[in-house]
């Protein structure tokens, strides 16, 4: 329980110095061997105490030597007594600042953790109030383990595919910017590579089962580099695509990309 005795550092204080009356004394002892806050500051002061009269005593000792050690040299012209009142009573004023500023920072954390446990509970009160369409889309770093099925296993023949682009030297695609092989998209796909001829091209997507979905010539206005964007209303279902460009001989780049329907 929190002790409520008034002028408790001023009792202690005295108590020490000798200077409360008997029955003052005795009233007093009766009080702190019940009361833990009372019993634990009494012994630190006590304690506090017995060094400062320790230093008091070094000073006696030395017979006026100075000594940057003497922690009451700053009080030359006072009496030794005097000198350890005033180190006392400095004592239970950093005690009493310490207790204030701790108390202070308990209230701050407390404070903090109230608003945070509210501003949670609105944030999970608007989540719920909104549409599945609404809600933000969780994307997980490792897409093939969240998302499984037959729709998301590689095709072999294409992966030949894309090995082949590593290892060849082509003639007329000179470099594939995006979307880079494995890349996840939930809207729009965007592509875009850089020819080296200026010759008509096809861009083809492909389920992973060669099911082909999409299929365009492609603008060659901003040749060199070449751009093209389809729609998401292109994908049905959510799994892995492969995407190539062709021209009317031969098929000249194979890629990969995920896709996921929100």
């Amino acid at each position: 329980m929190k002790c409520n005795l008034e002028n408790r550092e001023d009792l202690i204080s005295k108590y020490l110095m000798n200077e409360l009356s008997d029955e003052e004394s005795i009233r007093f002892e009766e009080h702190y061997f019940s009361c833990e806050d009372c019993f634990n500051e009494l012994k630190m002061s006590e304690q506090a105490l017995k060094i400062i009269a320790l230093e008091g005593n070094k000073l006696v000792s030395e017979k006026g030597k100075k000594s940057n050690r003497n922690i009451f040299s700053f009080l030359p012209s006072f009496s030794l007594t005097a000198k350890i009142g005033f180190s006392f009573a400095v004592l239970i004023l950093l005690f009493v600042l310490y207790s204030v500023f701790s108390n202070n920072s308990v209230e701050i954390k407390n404070e903090q953790k109230v608003i945070s446990q509210e501003k949670e509970k609105s944030e999970q009160k608007i989540d719920s109030l909104k549409t599945e369409s609404e809600k933000p889309v969780k994307q997980k770093d490792n897409l093939i383990a969240e998302l499984s099925g037959p729709e998301f296993e590689s095709n072999p023949y294409y992966e030949e595919w894309i090995k082949e682009n590593v290892r060849s030297d082509n003639n007329i695609i000179e470099r594939v910017i995006a979307p880079a092989n494995d890349k996840k998209f939930f809207d729009d796909v965007s592509f875009k590579w850089i020819m080296k001829e200026q010759v008509p091209v096809l861009l083809s997507i492909l389920k992973n089962s060669e099911e082909k979905i999409f299929s365009a010539e492609v603008d060659q206005t901003d040749f060199p580099e070449i751009s093209k964007s389809v729609s998401k209303i292109v994908f049905k279902k959510s799994g892995l695509y492969y995407w190539r460009i062709e021209d009317e001989n031969e098929v000249l780049y194979v890629g990969k990309f995920y896709f996921v329907k929100r």
